[in-house]
């Protein structure tokens, strides 16, 4: 996969802290669209650079920013997201994302952080544009008060090559057994593995690191997939990458640490997820 650049902000071009930027402001490329938001300095440890906001400034806001896109075109969003941590221990931050031609979702973070550990998760989004302008909105659903979610570190690239987030089949919770094609071409040789959509029961809050599914590689028990990846040129190098996080279910299984075993052609690598986490926020890792 070959990435170009689109967007690459986190706020850095305002150049200082202000509390309570108001509706109709640029921050950094960025319109405030309603309300009022903060942006604040490096005593509040960004996720990159030296600033980042708070969508609720004295009372909730809301952002967006343009950039252009090609119709047909596939591109990954990725940003830093946590709550302000000057709350209660039960904080919840919300803030609804919408993307151009897009379903709207709801981010949340509920997880533990602290002013000198803000613990900053990493999410992406990836979508094919609808539009030659793409408009990218963040909006505070935390109602009032003046502590809401925390943004930092956007990007958007278009995607060339090869890419897969087990969207193309049904919306369902449940094993996919051995012998048994899915998501448009991944074929379970052995156990069972579980199709997950986003914020369905039992998963309350559950997001997938791209698009609404993700893949459980325990279904009933262990299981494998495998697909196949057309068009490579020989001795041609390629980059492959993909998200894995724990179920937070495995937790409760004292010093369980799952692992999962990758090949590519002869070579294989194995992952071990061990950061604790929710169904709310599954803590994605990347390799």
């Amino acid at each position: 996969v070959t990435n170009n650049v689109i967007l690459n902000d986190g706020f850095e071009g305002y150049g200082k802290q202000q509390f309570g930027v108001t509706a109709g402001s640029f921050v950094s490329g960025w319109l405030v669209e309603s309300g009022d938001i903060d942006v604040l300095g490096p005593t509040f440890l960004p996720d990159s650079g030296t600033y980042c906001i708070d969508l609720n400034g004295f009372n909730p806001g809301s952002v967006s920013t343009n950039f252009a896109s090609t119709v047909g075109r596939s591109y990954q969003l990725s940003f830093a997201y946590t709550k302000n941590s000057n709350t209660s221990t039960n904080f919840v931050a919300q803030a609804l994302v919408e993307v151009t031609g897009q379903p709207a979702w709801t981010l949340t973070y509920g997880g533990a952080n602290t002013t000198t550990n803000p613990n900053w998760f990493h999410t992406s989004y990836v979508f094919t544009a609808s539009s030659a302008v793409t408009k990218l909105k963040l909006t505070s659903l935390v109602p009032q008060g003046n502590a809401g979610m925390f943004l930092d570190s956007f990007k958007v690239t278009e995607i060339h090559g090869w890419f897969d987030g087990f969207e193309n089949g049904p919306n369902y919770n449940g094993p996919v057994s051995a012998g048994s094609y899915f998501s448009g071409g991944w074929y379970c040789s052995a156990g069972s593995v579980d199709v997950l959509t986003n914020n369905t029961p039992p998963y309350t809050g559950m997001r997938a690191d791209t698009g609404i599914r993700l893949l459980d590689l325990n279904g009933a028990g262990p299981g494998t997939i495998s697909t196949n990846i057309a068009g490579l040129i020989v001795g041609q190098t390629y980059r492959f990458s993909f998200s894995y996080a724990r179920n937070p279910q495995s937790q409760d299984v004292c010093g369980l640490v799952p692992q999962g075993n990758l090949s590519i052609g002869t070579a294989s690598v194995t992952v071990a997820p061990n950061q604790k986490n929710s169904w709310a926020n599954l803590g994605w890792q990347t390799t």
